[in-house]
């Protein structure tokens, strides 16, 4: 295992704005990327930046994001489009999370992004695999990186990112207690998490029909697909419970009129809309079951195709700032990766949170857009209440309190909390809660995040002590001698100053559309898609 591409600090540039003009204003972010090899033949890209505040950043709490598809790039589309410093423009985010910590995202599985695989036969199958290479990667970059050992460390994620990281949490606490990697790892956020995929599958039905969008007919059409998946699923049949998962989709397209998944009040469906052009990747490898999953959730936000302005950006000037290797495409192996996960898409996580629940003093925070229908809110109420951990009926019973932010008067989110476990429900939000209330996107972060201080502060000294890395030598890989450097931002501001890359974000309070745009470039419009 060994980093390389030099895993170079750099201060970015002033970024160019969309109005000529103002000026972009602040300090430029400092930022700190490159490759691990987490196995041989397996090559996984991050970049962090650091917090966006005035003195000793280590000081400040470490987020790593992890993106879900699986096979969607956290490095390019949750950093870029959902809460990354800078949007693609190059205009800083009123609300990005470096606000509030350092900020780390990883193109995760390999085959995701900029991460690579020499061969087809490195990618991951299963969830454990995923862990296995995220504690690999991570120990390598704590490692290189010693000030990141001291941070407090936390996972945030969305979609099938929530499944990867709470077993990547269990695997790397393990890798703490062993003495492998040192770390004041805290905690885990998962957001509209993939964790009990029956529980939702098996509520579409019921949550559509109070939404009314169906009607007890289209009800009862939603539910017998949905029995045939949970069948398959008792059955263990893991490959046709994915493809009754994608049939169910079929029904809920049909009865509920082409209803958005990740946002049901959503004012427009772009992404429904856009078809792939000629230049698409290669997807015949796939069944016809599994491609029209990943059409759905994956390939309409990754289409790999010239005219798509973050594809076109991250293969551009964005690659040759980070010193890509010229041999990598971004998102080149994205469907490889989703179509070998095929068989691991429905097993459940649940026990995986219960463990971090029972054998560990790490918090566990749940959080849910209450209009989103892929990863439901009712599912997840229901997979909380089906689990069973010590604390259950104190968590049960205690009270929700509600969360303010100053873009409207009635509360923006409920919380439920009691020990290391807190579950918000999110208001106005469908599947991507930066993208949708990124205002209360921020506030969940400062929320969670001083929670944890809190809980820390009263736990015994010898909980709150790092454990000494166990050093072992290790020889340099002949990869460090191949350094690049990435190029100045000011190449990189010429392509986002012709860049358009429209949002729809119907569930703002204002309920108004956001739209990024640039002088010259007149391509397809990127609505909601899930990750």
């Amino acid at each position: 295992m060994c980093c390389r591409s030099a895993v170079i600090k750099m201060k970015l540039l002033a970024l160019v704005c969309l109005v000529a003009a103002t000026g972009c204003g602040g300090a430029p972010l400092e930022e700190e990327f490159g490759y691990v090899d987490v196995r041989p033949g397996a090559h996984m890209f991050w970049v962090m930046y650091h917090v966006n505040q005035s003195g000793d950043y280590t000081t400040y709490p470490l987020i790593m994001w992890l993106q879900g598809g699986p096979g969607s790039s956290g490095v390019g589309y949750g950093n870029f489009d959902e809460m990354g410093p800078y949007d693609i423009s190059g205009k800083p985010r009123e609300y990005a999370w470096t606000k509030s910590a350092n900020l780390m995202f990883v193109d995760n599985p390999v085959g995701t992004g900029y991460s690579y695989v020499d061969s087809l036969a490195n990618l991951t199958t299963n969830n454990d695999q995923i862990a296995t290479d995220l504690v690999a990667l991570v120990k390598e970059v704590f490692t290189s990186h010693s000030d990141m050992q001291k941070m407090p460390f936390f996972v945030f994620c969305e979609s099938y990112g929530g499944k990867m990281a709470v077993d990547f949490a269990i695997a790397f606490e393990k890798a703490i207690k062993n003495g492998e990697v040192v770390s004041d790892f805290r905690g885990v956020a998962l957001g509209d998490s993939w964790i009990s995929p029956m529980d939702y599958v098996n509520t579409w039905g019921t949550f559509l029909y109070q939404m009314g969008f169906v009607n007890r007919a289209g009800q009862a059409e939603i539910d017998a697909s949905a029995a045939l998946a949970q069948a398959a699923v008792d059955s263990e049949k893991w490959v046709q419970a994915t493809d009754q998962w994608g049939a169910t989709e079929s029904v809920v397209d049909v009865v509920a009129h082409g209803v958005n998944f990740y946002n049901v009040l959503a004012v427009e469906d772009i992404y429904k809309t856009q078809s792939h052009s000629s230049d698409h990747n290669d997807l015949s490898f796939m069944t016809p079951a599994i491609r029209r999953l990943y059409d759905n959730h994956v390939g309409r936000l990754h289409r790999n195709r010239v005219g798509d302005p973050l594809t076109d950006f991250m293969n551009g000037p964005q690659k040759a700032h980070w010193a890509i290797p010229d041999s990598v495409t971004w998102d080149s192996q994205g469907g490889y990766v989703f179509d070998r996960l095929a068989e691991d898409f429905m097993k459940p996580v649940v026990d995986s949170v219960v463990k971090l629940l029972t054998e560990t003093d790490l918090r566990v925070n749940v959080f849910n857009g209450n209009l989103d229908l892929i990863c439901d809110t009712p599912g997840t109420y229901r997979w909380i209440e089906n689990m069973e951990w010590p604390d259950k009926i104190n968590f049960m019973e205690a009270g929700t309190k509600p969360i303010y932010i100053s873009s409207y008067s009635s509360p923006a989110a409920l919380v439920q909390s009691s020990g290391n476990f807190s579950l918000y429900t999110i208001f106005r939000s469908g599947h991507m809660v930066p993208v949708d209330v990124p205002e209360m996107g921020l506030k969940l972060v400062d929320t969670i995040l001083a929670a944890a201080a809190a809980t820390h502060q009263h736990l015994p000294p010898s909980k709150k002590e790092p454990t000494k890395l166990k050093v072992q030598e290790k020889e340099p890989s002949k990869r460090q001698g191949d350094k690049q450097k990435g190029i100045p931002l000011s190449a990189v501001n010429s392509q986002r100053s012709r860049v358009v890359a429209t949002h729809l974000n119907p569930a703002t309070p204002t309920g108004k559309r956001f739209g990024k745009l640039g002088p010259t470039f007149h391509g397809p419009r990127r609505g909601l898609h899930k990750v």
